[in-house]
């Protein structure tokens, strides 16, 4: 009941702040890209031309990596109005879209912690509500179609993997290997599904060889036959080939090379080669730090979930070798510890060592959140047999209570949040990724000047959130010496004073003592 309660209130809330947030610098290429694929998908299957589309360029030409399978049904709304819906109201489904996609994913990730924890029933909704009441993806939720999306399809992945591990099914092997190829086609990345359950097969027929030959008095699977067992591996691997194929419309010509320039292009991404804020000064992707990530988690991810964490991981490690391994026995016990283990420090370490691209704080790793919550989850266990059952109930009731009210304060600007050991420092880091509050800026404009606007952001994409008639006062200008405002973003500015000749700072935006955004006006001089 609590649960459903939960739910239910979160859904609500959700409906309630659809239209809270801004656009941010990803929106408007997401959409494009899948104008593009439905328009390739249109002329190939249905042969249709479609008059709105024939501006945009073919599929074959269109230099595009993620795939837009999940944000289709979007275009054929879009379609059904004969695409002359307006702007704002387009990025206002699109914003109720992925909140219904993530919640969806709570869901899921609810149902997940109910099988992982099956001896405790508050752990799964607390679990579930580290993710759902994180700041960042409150907000992110809303208009990150990218890595949100991705964040939800993890959480769903998770429980059919946990539903094919345990039911062993062709169904359910072909239902995973369907989710595995979606997530994949939000991003590459998601490989590490059908590679972690074809590792997990693996293992346990070597273990079954192992003891069948070795220990003749030991009872094994060997009612499985093994034509089952290969089976389901050539099943997994055709089943998520084939939906990759499928759901991502540039492969269609030639799969393997569609499959191996996708990879090529996201394990060293490229094409972002500008500057970005950490610990005080601007560095390029290639002077990153190893440790940029754990940094930026240190200072971003609430200081209780960094506690729950470490006491679950270290509870985890000690019992696994304490108890030891080599048997199947031992890896029924602990194969979802160890695989939500996997699933986080694999990416972490992955993109360590390979020195991958990440960039402008954490946001394309958000997806480790969900394992990191899990692990957390088993910190809980542990605290909950040392303290009183009420005592740690009244506890997280506080905590929670208290990040509502956070949220609550700074509402819209969620996905600014630092931790209490980072706020101190949030000047000299990047503050929004994607710099959504400049919607706020040019609304404060709006409302406080009657006349024609003409401005300087490095979100343009901004102006596509207003209604028609404000959006007819608004004229965006490349260059500041042509503007009469500026709205400052702080992206790759450190501190909380930056200077624009002849401009005066007349509003900004402050989310615990760091400015996120603010607005400048002219205040001298022609314009040039």
């Amino acid at each position: 009941m609590i649960a459903i309660i939960f739910f239910v209130s979160y859904f609500v809330v959700g409906l309630i702040c659809v239209d809270d947030y801004g656009i941010t610098v990803d929106e408007v290429h997401q959409r494009r890209h899948s104008l593009v694929t439905y328009k390739y998908l249109n002329e190939k299957l249905l042969y249709r031309s479609i008059d709105a589309l024939s501006r945009l360029p073919d599929l074959e030409e269109y230099d595009q990596y993620y795939g837009v399978a999940l944000q289709i049904p979007l275009v054929v709304i879009e379609d059904l109005f004969d695409f002359e819906l307006e702007s704002r109201t387009v990025y206002l489904i699109r914003h109720f879209y992925t909140f219904l996609i993530c919640f969806l994913g709570y869901v899921f990730l609810y149902l997940s912690l109910c099988r992982l924890m099956k001896d405790d029933r508050m752990i799964p909704l607390l679990g579930t509500m580290m993710v759902a009441l994180y700041p960042r993806f409150f907000s992110l939720q809303f208009t990150d179609i990218k890595d949100l999306l991705f964040v939800a399809v993890n959480m769903i992945c998770i429980y059919f993997l946990n539903a094919t591990v345990e039911k062993d099914t062709l169904l359910s092997v072909i239902v995973y290997g369907f989710m595995s190829a979606l997530a994949t086609n939000v991003r590459p990345m998601a490989v590490y599904f059908p590679v972690i359950l074809l590792g997990y097969w693996l293992i346990l027929d070597l273990i079954d060889v192992v003891y069948r030959y070795g220990n003749k008095t030991v009872k094994t699977d060997g009612d499985i036959h093994w034509v089952y067992r290969l089976f389901r591996y050539i099943l997994l691997i055709m089943s998520y080939a084939v939906f990759w194929v499928v759901l991502t419309p540039k492969s269609w010509n030639e799969p393997i090379k569609a499959f191996v320039s996708t990879f090529k292009g996201f394990s060293n991404y490229e094409k972002w080669d500008g500057t970005m804020v950490f610990m005080g000064r601007l560095i390029t992707c290639g002077e990153m730090p190893w440790y940029y990530l754990p940094v930026w988690f240190l200072i971003s991810i609430p200081l209780v979930y960094l506690a729950l964490f470490l006491i679950g991981q270290a509870s985890i490690v000690r019992t696994m070798f304490k108890t030891g391994s080599g048997s199947r026995d031992w890896l029924a016990t602990y194969k979802w510890p160890l695989c939500m283990t996997l699933l986080f420090w694999g990416p972490l370490l992955t993109v360590i060592v390979m020195h991958s691209r990440i960039y402008v704080g954490w946001h394309h790793m958000y997806f480790v959140f969900v394992p990191f919550c899990i692990i957390a989850c088993y910190g809980v266990q542990v605290v909950s047999k040392r303290i009183r059952f009420k005592i740690m109930i009244i506890l997280i009731a506080v905590y929670f209570l208290l990040t509502c009210g956070w949220i609550g304060y700074n509402h819209p600007y969620e996905a600014a949040y630092l931790n209490m050991a980072g706020r101190p420092f949030g000047a000299y880091f990047d503050r929004e990724e994607t710099r959504p509050s400049i919607y706020a800026g040019l609304r404060w404009i709006l409302e406080n000047d009657p006349g024609q606007i003409v401005m300087y952001c490095e979100n343009t994409n901004t102006v596509a959130l207003l209604g028609e008639d404000d959006k007819a006062r608004v004229t965006v200008v490349e260059d500041e010496s042509e503007a009469d405002y500026v709205i400052e973003s702080y992206r790759n500015v450190i501190g909380n004073d930056p200077q624009h000749e002849g401009f005066k700072e007349v509003y900004d935006i402050m989310v615990d003592g760091y400015k996120i955004c603010s607005v400048f006006k002219r205040t001298e001089g022609e314009l040039k």
